[in-house]
């Protein structure tokens, strides 16, 4: 009998070492597994790093653009604003003196009244206030258009 015990113990551990050996090369294939698991998404962090990354700088790009595009876009608005008010003036400037040229009217001061008019005013060139009124008025007394400048003139008869 001791030879069988011997037998059934020997047998016993062999299986006991087949289980253990496939217990081990499970858990080793299963290692392996998770390990390049582990690396594929390692990898795939990366790249989605990489991508962020490659997104702000796109992102910082587009902004600046925009805020260009954004600036070019006022400044031209701005131009336009200007050029239509000058526009708007040489239209009214027009209209001004197409209305004095094309009525005679009476050689006086158009402020006051009383003498002959002798200052010219700029830019809408009335001559139409004397040479007392003209340092005096803000406003050309026949279009109100302000004036930025005046001058004397001398005239003949």
């Amino acid at each position: 009998m001791g030879k069988v015990t011997a037998e059934l113990m020997e047998r016993r551990r062999r299986l006991l070492r087949q289980m253990l050996a496939a217990i081990e090369q499970g858990a080793a294939k299963r290692l392996k597994a998770k390990e390049e698991e582990i690396e594929k998404m390692a990898n795939l962090n990366w790249a989605l790093q990489e991508r962020i990354q490659s997104l702000c700088v796109e992102n910082q790009i587009w902004r600046d653009l925009a805020q260009s595009s954004e600036a070019t876009a006022n400044s031209l608005r701005t131009n336009l604003e200007q050029v239509m008010d000058a526009q708007s003036n040489v239209g009214e400037q027009q209209r001004c003196e197409d209305s004095c040229h094309s009525r005679e009217e009476k050689k006086v001061c158009k402020n006051c009244g009383g003498d002959e008019p002798s200052v010219l005013l700029l830019p809408c060139r009335h001559l139409c206030v004397c040479a007392a009124c003209g340092p005096v008025v803000r406003l050309c007394p026949v279009c109100r258009f302000p004036h930025n400048g005046a001058v004397h003139v001398n005239l003949s008869h």
